[in-house]
């Protein structure tokens, strides 16, 4: 029987306990000066172990466990060195900061991440937050490194309190970002400016976008091949990019392993085969020293930052001769980006990335080998479809998780994607790199434009195909865990040829589908009512026996709709969406869980609203009306929807504390939402 060689992969073993760590610390973060001081506590142990002179082998055996310690309290350790006082919130200051990453960019404002102090207790308050620049005509844009002094107040992030939404206060309260605020770019002073390398690759950066403005693109292919080669999506449309997502080909707006690959390829035509000597040194360095500056210049992000990672030890290893081992480059890169950056753990780009290459090393060949072409063309081809299907083994559970669909026709478009990509990469490359008045660029440009429309319009119509996107199963956090334990003891059994590890493999598969069956059968049987939190607008939906009914008074768009009311509808497993109008001059009724609502938005009926259990107001009713409404009401439950601004709510709240009645303000406290077992 075959044996795994762990002696031979020491990172495999080493990101274990650092992954369990980083995904402890997200849930149970310890304070940043405890962390640091338990880690100090193992080089002492070790020594004293290694000092001992009795049991050697079990001493070896015993450092081995203490340095996996050494590592898990590593991974704990990821709280930044902060202090902040929550008295601070909505409180006028004057703050020092600096600038730590440029967020987002465009004519209208800029978007940092700074660190702050409040001018009068700089020695004890300091923290992160997001700050806001409205954009100024004079003054120029800040960046990374930048000390900035302004006047403003710090806002908490708010949760939405859409069910099963993204919540972005939530995200930043991992990310230990304590709020945000919002200035004009006269009010803020630079205080002082450093050079930084952050500076560089962003000049580089505007130096590129610069070029490709110059191809004279509409704004949706200039934000696709802005994204590919410089992985920046904020230039993307917002149904741009939802096609991508939709056909199955979003990992091509994202920089990563295939674009890195299209990179060494070129430097490695160029600089020829790595030899012996200085010369093969040099030029191990030259690709080196390239790779990284692109993955600099393309964000540094866990796709890039992996595949740069990879590509750089197989450069090495062909200089020095040694047998290259992916499944160890792969632990490598992922814990270098752990230690770099601790809350990668909480990136899906991360997880996506790790577990696509990954399922590609190992299942592709495997898939491949099913069939023999000796036609080039479908060799070619055959190769595509071997890929997506492998990826697809390796990255479904999450995707589904993370996303709630499944991409059907993700073979179609990476058949049809994937070919034109370095074409275009290429292309944009040369675009940036030779004077835009030479022939070149005057050849190329045009060439590369049409590519781009090529790409937009492929995935536009690949997402409205029929049945693009696959909804009936939605996963939960627990049963992904359980289908990837299936996969990884099955890849055992592949490997060791023992029965029991196949035998494992499908029990975990079959409790896995039981689990799926029996959480969707209980969605099936429950019923939800929403008041849903769109900033001025009126959205209600009710969720019953898998069909999704939503009444809007104001048009939504696509990024509303499937940010606030779509999650929830592929959660409970929706096979239809229902759209209905909220009219101004009609009182809309809704019958749900035997409970009788109202929507009113105009229109008042008295007898009518005295029937109603909920009451769901809408701020195009009248103050008097609102007023009459509210004295004639006893027990019923009154929801302002979030069509009311905030600071009408809080008006409004202030002048009911003491009404009997229960009264939900959306715009203040989140969506309203009731779930009921089915009758």
């Amino acid at each position: 029987m075959k044996s795994f060689n762990f002696s031979a992969i020491p990172f495999v073993r080493l990101l274990i306990p650092l992954l369990v760590g980083r995904f402890v610390s997200v849930f149970i973060p310890l304070p940043f000066p405890v962390s640091y001081l338990l880690i100090l506590f193992i080089p002492l142990a070790i020594g004293l172990i290694v000092k001992t002179p009795k049991r050697k082998y079990s001493n070896r055996n015993l450092v081995g466990y203490v340095i996996y310690c050494a590592v898990f309290l590593l991974g704990l350790s990821n709280s930044k060195y902060s202090a902040f006082n929550s008295s601070l919130y909505e409180q006028q200051k004057l703050y020092h900061a600096q600038v730590q990453e440029l967020i987002r960019e465009d004519s209208l404002k800029q978007s940092l991440l700074v660190r702050c102090m409040p001018f009068e207790d700089k020695q004890t308050t300091f923290f992160e937050a997001i700050l806001y620049v409205k954009a100024d005509s004079v003054k120029p844009f800040f960046l990374p490194g930048d000390e900035l002094v302004f006047e403003t107040k710090i806002n908490a992030f708010t949760e939405t309190g859409n069910p099963y939404a993204f919540e972005y206060a939530r995200y930043m309260a991992i990310r230990q970002v304590k709020g945000q605020c919002f200035v004009d770019a006269r009010d803020v002073m630079l205080y002082s400016s450093s050079w930084s390398f952050k500076k560089v690759f962003y000049s580089i950066r505007k130096g590129a976008e610069e070029k490709l403005r110059q191809l004279n693109l509409n704004k949706r292919e200039f934000g696709i091949v802005y994204a590919l080669l410089l992985g920046d999506k904020t230039m993307l449309e917002y149904d741009t990019k939802a096609n991508f997502s939709s056909a199955g080909a979003i990992h091509v707006l994202s920089v990563s392993g295939l674009h890195v690959g299209i990179i060494y390829l070129l430097l490695m035509a160029f600089v020829g085969q790595i030899g012996k000597g200085y010369r093969g040194t040099l030029k191990v360095l030259v690709v080196i020293f390239v790779l990284w500056m692109y993955a600099a210049i393309a964000g540094m992000s866990p796709s890039v930052f992996r595949a740069t990672i990879m590509f750089s030890v197989f450069v090495i290893s062909k200089r020095i001769n040694q047998q290259y081992n992916i499944y160890h480059s792969l632990a490598i890169a992922a814990f270098i980006i752990l230690i770099i950056n601790p809350l990668a753990i909480i990136h899906a780009g991360f997880w996506l990335s790790f577990l696509a290459v990954a399922s590609i090393v190992y299942f592709y060949p495997q898939i491949n080998h099913l069939f023999y072409f000796t036609t080039p063309w479908f060799k070619y081809i055959w190769a595509l479809v071997s890929v997506s299907l492998a990826v697809q083994i390796g990255t479904v559970p999450f995707g589904i998780y993370l996303f709630g669909y499944f991409p059907t026709w993700f073979i179609v478009a990476n058949v049809m994607i994937v070919p034109i990509l370095p074409f275009v990469l290429v292309g944009a490359i040369v675009v940036v790199l030779v004077p835009m008045d030479s022939l070149v660029v005057e050849m190329i440009g045009g060439a590369v434009a049409s590519l781009l429309y090529y790409l937009s319009e492929i995935t536009a119509w690949i997402s409205h195909l029929k049945f693009a996107k696959f909804t009936a199963i939605q996963l939960q956090f627990y049963q992904v865990i359980i289908l990837y334990v299936s996969i990884v003891l099955f890849i055992v059994w592949q490997h060791l040829k023992s029965g029991k590890y196949l035998f494992r493999a499908l029990v975990f598969f079959f409790v896995g589908v039981f689990c799926i069956s029996a959480v969707s059968f209980k969605r099936y049987q429950e019923e939800i009512f929403t008041v849903h939190q769109i900033k001025g607008k009126t959205a209600v939906s009710i969720i019953n026996k898998s069909a999704c009914t939503y009444w809007v008074k104001d048009s939504l768009s696509k990024q509303e709709f499937e940010y606030a009311i779509l999650p929830v509808a592929l959660m409970q497993e929706s096979s239809a969406l229902n759209r209905v109008e909220v009219m101004n001059d009609v009182i809309t009724p809704i019958v749900f869980a035997g409970y009788r609502i109202l929507i009113v938005s105009d229109v008042v009926d008295y007898e009518i609203i005295q029937e109603a259990d909920y009451i769901v107001l809408s701020a195009g009713i009248k103050k008097y009306q609102l007023e009459n409404i509210l004295k004639q009401l006893s027990d019923q439950y009154i929801i302002f929807d979030s069509s009311f601004p905030r600071y009408a709510s809080l008006k409004w709240q202030e002048q009911l504390a003491d009404y009997e009645s229960e009264v939900h303000f959306v715009s203040l406290h989140g969506a309203f939402s009731l779930k009921f077992e089915g009758r």
